[in-house]
């Protein structure tokens, strides 16, 4: 979807996975498909400038972006956005995510850019 990748992620299926200013893209080694925010579709990205990608230990893809947290289910292709995280960063102030990990009990850590979440 574009050509700079901020985030790159290859998962335990062997997709590789290119977080970009543009949407989300996987790679299976013989076409490229792209994820994209859709205003009105629920199970669509949050937002189309991807900052981070983690894979926990169920196979979920976690994606970071401009505009809130969502994971992706590689079962049904459909993303679950946590607008939590979002309305928490708007009591505050606008944060932005800038890393995400799972630790050995499956724990997802979430870096923002005035903190840390789990």
């Amino acid at each position: 979807s574009q050509s700079n990748a901020s985030c790159i992620l290859k998962d335990r299926r062997g997709y590789m996975w290119f977080g970009t200013q543009d949407g989300l893209n996987r790679y299976d080694g013989y076409q490229l498909i792209t994820y994209k925010h859709y205003p009105f579709d629920s199970t669509s990205l949050p937002g189309d400038d991807i900052r981070t990608l983690c894979e926990d230990k169920q196979g979920f893809l976690w994606v970071g972006t401009d505009n809130g947290l969502s994971r992706f289910d590689p079962s049904s292709g459909k993303f679950r956005r946590f607008p939590e995280l979002l309305e928490m960063g708007r009591r505050f102030s606008k944060f932005r995510i800038m890393s995400l990990t799972t630790d050995a009990y499956g724990t997802l850590w979430i870096a923002v850019n005035q903190g840390l979440f789990r």
